[in-house]
């Protein structure tokens, strides 16, 4: 169908994710070695066609611990939607080969060295068409399957010891993964969810793609049915359950709390810690993040105790958006919350800077991202509304 310009697809009769055929490897080769991790690269073609040559090449990167003597471990690792790097993803793989545990990492479909010439890292991914999202999901999956092949042929890697971990987008990809290749034996989600139409229709982080949707006509039931074969939910519920850990973030609007709630139902009785922050502010709690992943993994794997689970972990509640007041009146404000009534923050004292100066706001929540209270400038008190994101 034809909608705003935009050209969308009819849904054909699902067939939900395949396992890919059996393929031989190339052998793969030895980037470098450090007193960490020794890397290795590996690549092969992907099983679902798409139109761009570079797409259809999965190159892999693979973390073994340094000292590695016999067979180790190993967790799947999948990045976040739009990464023009793999930084985080490699700071997952050194805690893991510490540990003893190796690493692969998997560029997903139009990222990285994936994404086709003329095209931002991520841009194809995720597009106001239903049925090519499908389609980007299934070659997701279907490449993560076709790693374990590759793994399963490794005499580097422990036999029925392979765990898969995601961020954000790697997480909602590693939820159907999980669902759907039983040789997963743990799995970590970090910043992700389930119900993906739900999702989509409510997330603060594909507006754009939603609005054109909509005005094509979509609706979020019908957004569900086209994606339901490809729904995580689904499969997890019906999968051999077997550890997990989700670490969630409480203020996200990117990955709402309803999906990732979701996801923590279609589990069994997984490990959940919650960041005290929105989807970006992780960043502030990175290395307590990074110790609860690794040592998640490591107990699993090698049945050794933790040091301690932790149900929440502390990071800043940074906000950033525009602030009216009768002074000075529309500006941009970013600042950090210094109090907050209680988890919905119905009511927080946040410290905001401005290019007008400093201000000190008591706001009270009147929607999702909508406040209104006294503002303390280097003047005077006066009303303000605030209309604001959490990072």
């Amino acid at each position: 169908m034809l909608g705003c310009g935009t050209a969308f697809t009819v849904a054909q009769t699902p067939t939900g994710p395949q396992p890919p055929p059996a393929i031989d490897f190339p052998p793969s080769r030895t980037l470098r070695t450090g007193d960490i991790s020794r890397e290795l690269e590996v690549t092969f073609p992907s099983a679902i066609p798409s139109e761009f040559a570079e797409n259809q090449s999965v190159r892999l990167r693979v973390f073994l611990p340094a000292e590695k003597v016999d067979p180790v471990p190993v967790v799947v690792i999948l990045h976040y939607w739009g990464a023009t790097d793999w930084r985080l993803e490699e700071r997952m793989a050194a805690q893991l080969n510490r540990r003893g545990v190796g690493a692969v990492l998997v560029p997903l479909p139009y990222h990285l060295s994936r994404t086709p010439r003329g095209y931002l890292s991520g841009q194809l991914a995720i597009q106001p068409d239903p049925e090519a999202l499908r389609k980007t999901i299934l070659q997701s999956v279907s490449d993560v399957r076709q790693t374990v092949n590759w793994i399963e042929r490794q005499p580097d890697f422990r036999l029925g010891q392979i765990g898969i971990a995601g961020t954000s987008l790697g997480a909602i990809v590693a939820a159907l993964a999980a669902g759907t290749e039983p040789r997963f034996t743990a799995r970590c989600f970090v910043l992700g969810g389930v119900d993906l139409a739900f999702l989509l229709w409510n997330s603060s982080r594909v507006v754009s793609q939603r609005e054109v949707m909509r005005r094509a006509g979509f609706t979020e039931a019908r957004l569900r049915e086209i994606l339901s074969d490809v729904e995580p939910a689904t499969y997890l519920a019906q999968s051999v359950p077997v550890p997990s850990l989700v670490i969630r973030a409480k203020f996200d609007t990117v990955i709402p709390p309803q999906s990732t709630d979701a996801l923590i139902e279609s589990l069994n009785e997984p490990q959940v810690v919650t960041v005290n922050t929105g989807h970006y502010g992780g960043v502030f709690a990175e290395r307590a993040i990074l110790r609860e992943f690794g040592e998640f993994f490591q107990s699993t794997f090698f049945g050794t105790a933790r040091s301690g689970i932790s149900k929440s972990l502390s990071a800043p509640t940074i906000r950033i958006g525009g602030l009216y007041d009768d002074q000075d009146r529309l500006q941009v404000a970013a600042g950090i919350d210094l109090w907050r009534s209680n988890a919905r923050s119905d009511v927080f004292l946040a410290a905001l800077a401005s290019p007008r100066g400093p201000r000190l706001m008591l706001g009270a929540q009147l929607g999702p991202r909508v406040a209104v209270g006294p503002v303390l400038t280097g003047k005077r008190v006066t009303v303000g509304l605030f209309w604001s994101i959490v990072l």
